[in-house]
């Protein structure tokens, strides 16, 4: 008798427990309170080993390494005319036809030019041109027919813009969210993909860099990030820096745009057959 009482009450036990793990287990998914004031925990844990982790793959080199969460990306190989919306995927298709990139921007153009030429001629791509535009702003190029007119010149394929250093100090930065705009605009208007290289800020900025992550996303390289030596202005990275700074926009670019740079340069070639186009100093 003693012996089938204790199988009853065991039985009836763990009967009682697996019923009161089942409230705390189902209570999550149909989202309803538990009695007595109790709380539950997420019940995804139990599956999470089930789960395949996702990983990213390295575009340039053979690696995986797993992703803490989903992150989206901008595929700024899409883009279509007079919509600057741009659609959203893991890792952005490459687009073999692009053949020819063109270099543009304030002075940072001439310090990441040569960097630039090396990793397009290693790559299988041409740098039509380099235009800098010495004390240049997102206000004087969203103003001005510059774009458009070394875009119609050079025909490219792509664009690199390397701009903003001008603007690290200036306090009002809110207006230049409209600039940016309409630089971005100009070239989705002509189905031209791009990336933006945001200023390598000798000092802190004032919220430019902010606005310009804000409004480029994944088609932004937090430039700023990076400790490079500088040159003797002080202001702007060193040429040699500038090869260590554009060595890691190259793995930016290829995985965020449609241009893709799996080559990593070895020795830097002297930059030929490519113009280098120097203009004057603006107050905009």
């Amino acid at each position: 008798m003693d012996k089938d009482k204790t199988k009853s009450y065991l039985f009836s036990t763990g009967f009682s427990l697996l019923g009161l793990f089942c409230i705390f287990f189902f209570a999550d998914f149909l989202k309803r309170p538990l009695p007595f004031g109790l709380k539950c925990v997420d019940s995804n844990i139990f599956f999470e080993e089930q789960k395949p982790k996702p990983v990213w793959r390295h575009p340039a080199k053979k690696i995986s390494v797993p992703l803490v969460k989903k992150i989206e990306f901008k595929d700024s190989s899409i883009f279509i005319r007079k919509n600057p919306a741009v659609a959203q995927k893991e890792t952005c298709a490459k687009d073999t036809t692009i053949k020819s990139i063109l270099l543009i921007g304030d002075s940072q153009v001439e310090f990441l030019r040569t960097s630039v030429y090396n990793f397009c001629v290693d790559n299988h791509y041409k740098l039509v041109a380099s235009v800098a535009w010495y004390g240049s702003t997102t206000a004087a190029w969203a103003s001005d027919d510059t774009l458009d007119k070394y875009m119609d010149k050079y025909k490219p394929d792509f664009v690199i813009l390397a701009l903003g250093l001008n603007e690290v100090l200036t306090p009002n930065v809110e207006p230049r969210r409209k600039y940016i705009r309409e630089i971005t605009q100009d070239l989705v208007d002509k189905n031209i993909p791009y990336y933006w290289i945001g200023p390598a800020a000798w000092t802190k900025d004032l919220g430019i860099i902010n606005v310009m992550q804000q409004e480029l996303d994944t088609l932004f390289y937090p430039s700023q990030n990076l400790v490079l030596d500088r040159a003797p202005d002080k202001r702007h990275p060193s040429m040699e820096a500038s090869k260590v700074w554009f060595d890691s926009v190259a793995v930016a670019m290829s995985v965020h745009t449609p241009v893709s740079f799996p080559n990593k340069v070895i020795e830097y070639k002297k930059v030929e057959n490519s113009p280098f186009i120097g203009l004057g100093m603006t107050k905009k």
